[in-house]
C-alpha cells in the first residue's frame, strides 16, 4: 500500500501555543514533503476509528480567488489560514496541485456541515494577505465524508474527492 501513489503531499503540523493563559498565534509550520508521513497520519486516524475509539472527517478543499493570485500563492494563503483555525490534532495535507486534504478527528457526523461551514467562512469572511497581490478574496468549495472503517483508507479519500466534486459542481 505504501507503493500506491495517490496522495501529493504536504503535511502541515499544527501546534497552538499557551503564554500566559491566553492562545497565543502558533509558530511558523513546518511543511514535510513527504507521502509516507501523510499516509501514516491518515492511517493512525483510520486505526482510532476502527477500534472504535473516534470518529474522524475527512474534507477535501479547494480554494478559489476572486482575482490576480497564482495557485501556488492562493494555496500558500489558504493552508496558512486553515493552520491558525484548526486543533492541534486535526490534519492538513496537500492534496494534489490545488487542494487540500483536511483530517478532523472527534466530529460526528451530525456535525459535520456545521464544521465545513465554518471552514469556509475562515476563508470568505476577511481577504486574503498575498504577497505581490495585495488582499485577495477568496472562497474554497467543500466536501467530504465521515471515515467508515469497513472499507480501505483508499476507498474513504474517494468518497470524500467524489463529495468534493459534487460540492464543486453546485457550486460549494
Amino acid at each position: 500500500m505504501m507503493g500506491q501513489k495517490y496522495l501529493n503531499t504536504d503535511m502541515l503540523c499544527l501546534a497552538p501555543v499557551m503564554a500566559n493563559d491566553e492562545w497565543q498565534s502558533p509558530p511558523p509550520i513546518p511543511v514535510v514533503r513527504d507521502e509516507t508521513a501523510t499516509i501514516r497520519a491518515l492511517l493512525a486516524e483510520f486505526a482510532a476509528v476502527e477500534r472504535d475509539e473516534n470518529t474522524c472527517c475527512l474534507l477535501i478543499i479547494r480554494p478559489d480567488a476572486t482575482e490576480g493570485a497564482s495557485r501556488t500563492s492562493l494555496m500558500a494563503a489558504v493552508g496558512e489560514r486553515f493552520s491558525r483555525g484548526l486543533r492541534p490534532y486535526d490534519g492538513l495535507f496537500a492534496f494534489g496541485p490545488d487542494r487540500y486534504l483536511i483530517s478532523l478527528p472527534h466530529i460526528k457526523p451530525e456535525d459535520m456541515a456545521t464544521v465545513m461551514d465554518r471552514l469556509r467562512g475562515q476563508i470568505a469572511d476577511e481577504p486574503l494577505q498575498i504577497e505581490g497581490s495585495g488582499e485577495v478574496s477568496a472562497t474554497v468549495s467543500i466536501g467530504g465524508t465521515m471515515i467508515d472503517p469497513s472499507i480501505p483508507l483508499q476507498d474513504n479519500i474517494e468518497r470524500a474527492n467524489q463529495a468534493f466534486g459534487e460540492a464543486w459542481r453546485e457550486g460549494g
